[in-house]
């Protein structure tokens, strides 16, 4: 894993505004590690919900390599 370019809390709390205006239904979590945070996304996401995952190259990448 590599350093965040910002915190989980304020990026949950900033995702809690946009929510909170669409009323969309995002949901949001903080984890230790990119295969901890794609497992306790996948375990909670529905047949019909869209699971995003994104970040830096290597947060993406290192997701991606899970779900291939």
């Amino acid at each position: 894993d590599v350093p965040r370019g910002l915190d989980c809390d304020e990026l949950i709390k900033r995702m809690s505004m946009v929510e909170s205006v669409s009323g969309n239904g995002l949901r949001a979590g903080c984890s230790g590690s990119v295969a901890a945070a794609v497992s306790a996304a996948l375990s909670e996401a529905s047949k019909s919900d869209l699971v995003l995952i994104f970040g830096s190259f290597f947060t993406v990448s290192a997701a991606r390599e899970l779900l291939l």
